[in-house]
């Protein structure tokens, strides 16, 4: 009975343990995730049915992708320096109305950047790191889509009559973001990061209009390996 809880107690230790890098030690980190992105600012939309009628959209949360890598130097033992270069869809999602006829559903703003974070990360615990920084944005798409069809019966056949949006709305945008990432990481099992962060927008998103800013939660899983010992 020892023995089996030792040995529990080894490979709990082994799977939970994270790489200790010393100053001057350079990794690099490949990096996959997801996006819950919101412009704060907005307000709820009202748009028309098909049929007539004018109906209020609820603002809420676009999901999106997130792929890039990230660069670290530890300057000690302690604190760390990361500089990233992420593929970011952002934006914001409104929620979907119908009245059993006419349906509206899909309703993005679809705002994707490639993003530049700079940030200064604390190791408080073993594996474990609080950061935050500056993020550089730059405006690669953007499109206001929406789905907005009607459907009824004509004899025992169901029409779908349709009349989407899908508007390219970059000349209406700015072309450069920034933000303040703000968030916590974990390593574990030697290799593999838990990443958590807030991107708090500070630039206007649009040229006129409401001061819409980017506020973007996001998780990734990273692969982190040493570079330079």
């Amino acid at each position: 009975m020892k023995k089996f809880l030792l040995m529990a107690v080894m490979v709990l230790t082994a799977a939970t343990a994270s790489a200790q890098y010393e100053k001057g030690a350079i990794t690099l980190q490949p990096k996959l995730g997801g996006n819950a992105a919101q412009l704060t600012g907005t307000k709820d939309i009202y748009t028309s049915y098909m049929e007539g009628g004018t109906v209020k959209l609820d603002k809420g949360l676009r999901s999106g992708s997130l792929i890039g890598v990230e660069a670290e130097y530890m300057l000690t033992e302690k604190l760390g320096l990361t500089a990233e270069l992420n593929y970011s869809e952002q934006g914001m999602r409104w929620d979907d109305a119908d009245d059993g006829r006419n349906y509206i559903r899909n309703v993005e703003t679809r705002l994707n950047y490639i993003n530049m974070p700079f940030t200064a990360k604390y190791y408080v615990w073993k594996g474990l790191a609080v950061k935050a920084g500056l993020q550089f944005g730059y405006l690669v798409y953007a499109k206001n889509k929406m789905e907005n069809y009607l459907e009824y019966m004509e004899g025992p056949v169901k029409v779908k009559r349709s009349m989407d949006v899908d508007n390219d709305i970059k000349s209406d945008c700015k072309k450069f973001d920034v933000a303040i990432p703000i968030g916590v990481s974990y390593e574990f099992c030697k290799h593999w990061v838990i990443d958590a962060r807030y991107n708090i927008g500070l630039t206007k998103v649009n040229k006129q209009g409401d001061s819409m800013k980017n506020g973007v939660f996001t998780l990734a899983v990273g692969y982190k390996f040493r570079l330079v010992k």
